[in-house]
């Protein structure tokens, strides 16, 4: 119904559901955004509870679909390895650029609203989030926003 009359059907996801098994839920969005934590399974894991083998597997399933209109992470300096993150995630989809455009928000961490372990970090300067920035663009990402 949405695409009849012109509406766009995004969804917003953590990634652990198996999107290749919910291929119906596909036809009738127009693309999906997926939070991607840390690259590190073992640190992904620390902050959400699940490894993040799945929601690589559905950000590479989204991304051959043409599916994927948005990689989310949030960067806390001091406690990931940002670095990393962002270079693998970028290498790992800049293949599937080729089927559209992947935008790649790189959030900064605010300790508004979040776990009182987490309470305790700083927030991310801005040159800091530009190198972040750069090494994406440096993987062939050409979307790229620092929130």
């Amino acid at each position: 119904f949405t695409r009849q009359v012109g509406i766009t059907n995004l969804l917003d996801t953590n990634g652990t559901m198996d999107f290749s098994q919910h291929r119906e839920l596909l036809n009738v969005t127009h693309g999906v955004m997926v939070y991607i934590k840390a690259w590190d399974s073992s640190i992904h894991k620390e902050l959400t509870g699940w490894s993040n083998e799945m929601v690589l597997e559905n950000s590479i399933f989204l991304a051959k679909q043409g599916k994927l209109v948005e990689i989310r992470t949030v960067v806390i300096e001091s406690y990931l390895n940002n670095e990393e993150t962002v270079d693998s995630i970028t290498k790992l989809l800049a293949p599937f650029l080729k089927y559209r455009d992947i935008n790649y928000k790189i959030i900064k961490y605010r300790p508004f609203g979040v776990r009182e372990e987490f309470k305790k970090f700083d927030i991310p300067s801005d040159e800091y989030m530009k190198n972040l920035k750069a090494i994406g663009i440096e993987n062939g990402f050409k979307s790229i926003q620092i929130v």
